[in-house]
């Protein structure tokens, strides 16, 4: 038997009658309430903007259910309006369901097992009733009846044979006969229907407007964006470098629904993250995006011009596409150059992230192969890409940063935070060490102009614990890759500066995983001093002949 919503509520209103009117006044009611949630929550996400995300989600939640609701109420009493005008149809496929051998056969069996109990007993022997006629008629038409059923004596054989006759009934082929009409109309017929298609339109401008109101919401990222700011001072020169980072947030189904599955409003409810992560990659949502990204960059270096610099992560290859629009449509002294790190080797699957980075920079630069970091997991490596450049103009490399999370964070997300300062401490020592080792990508001449390394971005683990102390490092060394067997390592021992951002994440996490770290390059390490302090708010330290200061920000 076909087993749907539609036909579940079709029953319903088999049985409590007409219900045009009443779906009728819910549908406006619904929407003049769910109007008024939706105003109150926009105006209290403006004065309250660290609320607004969240404001929004819940409205644009509220409000899609309930044009789902209304519209499936409508549809159903469509459907029951067009049965009633489809008696023929029913009435021959009725006809066509309808086995009168099939069911005349259970009949018989039923008859003559009732007979039986009723001059011989329940507990009769099958010996009587397995030599009719009737019983080797069954088996014919019907079925073999199964062994089960025959050890379960006179009894069970009725219980079988009674479910049998009944599911064979005409009044079950009827139903049946009904079910697939209306799934007939419903899947084939109701998309051609004038009043079908009436509902789907009020249908799509519910939900057309709602997308309008929240898409600026939807389209956020689970991450602020930050500023870092890194100062460098020496007698020859002092120069300011402003760099910031957001990680967007990619498109994908699984990154979504672990940041929506931990909204309040959502949490306990079965199937509603799913649903809301499914809307949140509809087209408008993801284009939304897209221009998000590109004003979000825009914005940093063009129109404030408080930046040297953006570092993105968490790319697909359509906003890179955008970015690069953007990049070549730019001239002048507002010219922008991009370079975004290689795609996965294998495209992504399904739900799988691209994962790729990519940085905008104001300054021209050299790309750089990215520095690559590989995690292993039980059933796969996971490779993540830095794309990385070097500024001239500024003698820095920079690099787009996205460290793989640990399995652990999932499970934390399942309770209360307790102790999270050495979350994923593996992963961003290994990616420091290949990071410590980029400026080997450099021709010599470069590499001893070179300052250091700025890596900027999601660490995907609190940077508390490496605002400013001594690190041993086994860095790749690029140089002697060429012709060797086996990975060279060289050791990286120094000083690093750390500056983690506020927490950047929602809760349960809360962690300040966004920041950025200085890597001092090998001619200043071998000049370094002793630290100046260990600071609070940044991370200083002194070298010989250079100076430096490292600051980082949540972007307002």
């Amino acid at each position: 038997m076909l087993k749907t919503p539609l036909f579940i509520s079709l029953s319903v209103i088999f049985r409590v009658g007409p219900l045009h009117a009443f779906v009728q006044s819910f549908r406006v009611i619904s929407q003049s309430r769910t109007m008024s949630k939706l105003h109150a929550y926009a105006e209290y996400g403006a004065e309250n903007s660290a609320e607004a995300p969240l404001c929004h989600f819940e409205a644009f939640t509220k409000e899609m259910f309930d044009a789902e609701e209304s519209r499936d109420m409508l549809r159903v009493h469509r459907v029951k309006e067009m049965l009633a005008e489809s008696e023929a149809r029913i009435s021959a496929k009725a006809a066509e369901l309808y086995d009168r051998d099939y069911h005349s056969a259970c009949q018989r069996l039923v008859d003559l097992l009732g007979q039986i109990s009723n001059d011989h007993g329940i507990e009769t022997s099958l010996g009587t009733a397995m030599d009719s006629e009737v019983v080797r008629d069954f088996i014919r038409i019907v079925q073999p009846i199964p062994p089960k059923v025959l050890s379960g004596g006179l009894s069970s054989l009725t219980k079988f044979a009674l479910a049998k006759m009944q599911r064979s009934s005409p009044e079950k082929a009827l139903e049946r006969a009904q079910e697939y009409v209306a799934l007939c109309i419903e899947r084939d017929e109701l998309s051609e229907d004038a009043v079908g298609r009436q509902i789907e339109t009020q249908f799509r401008a519910r939900t057309c407007l709602s997308y309008e109101m929240h898409k600026k919401w939807l389209a956020n990222s689970d991450h602020k964006p930050i500023r870092a700011t890194f100062m460098q001072s020496s007698t020859e020169m002092s120069s300011v470098f402003r760099v910031s980072s957001h990680n967007v947030m990619e498109r994908t189904f699984n990154g979504i629904l672990a940041y929506v599955s931990n909204m309040p409003f959502i949490r306990g409810k079965k199937g509603m993250s799913t649903k809301l992560a499914r809307w949140c990659l509809r087209d408008e949502v993801c284009t939304e995006q897209t221009s998000q990204v590109v004003d979000f960059v825009n914005r940093e270096l063009l129109l404030k011009e408080a930046c040297d610099a953006v570092a993105l992560q968490e790319l697909s290859p359509g906003v890179i596409a955008a970015l690069r629009e953007h990049c070549a449509s730019t001239t002048g002294p507002r010219r922008l150059w991009l370079h975004a790190s290689e795609p996965p080797q294998v495209p992504p699957q399904g739900d799988e992230c691209w994962a790729m980075t990519c940085l905008v920079s104001r300054h021209p630069f050299e790309a750089l192969p990215d520095v690559t970091v590989d995690t292993r997991q039980p059933s796969k490596v996971v490779t993540r890409r830095f794309a990385t450049v070097h500024v001239p103009s500024h003698r820095v490399l920079l690099s787009s940063v996205h460290v793989r999370h640990p399995i652990e964070t999932k499970k934390a997300k399942e309770g209360p935070v307790v102790d999270q300062s050495e979350l994923n401490k593996g992963n961003v020592i290994e990616a420091l060490s290949q990071l410590a080792g980029a400026p080997s990508y450099l021709a010599p001449e470069s590499r001893k102009l070179v300052l250091g390394v700025l890596a900027v971005g999601d660490f995907n683990g609190p940077l508390t614990t490496l605002r400013l102390q001594e690190v041993k490092l086994d860095c790749v060394d690029h140089d002697a890759i060429v012709g060797s067997a086996e990975v060279p390592k060289r050791n990286f021992t120094g000083i690093i500066a750390a500056a983690p951002a506020e927490p950047t994440v929602p809760p349960p996490l809360s962690l300040p995983i966004d920041g950025a770290v200085w890597l001092p390059s090998a001619l200043q390490r071998e000049a370094l001093d002793k630290p100046l302090g260990q600071g609070t708010a940044d991370s200083r330290f002194a070298c010989a002949p250079s100076s430096f200061q490292l600051e980082c920000g949540v972007v307002a």
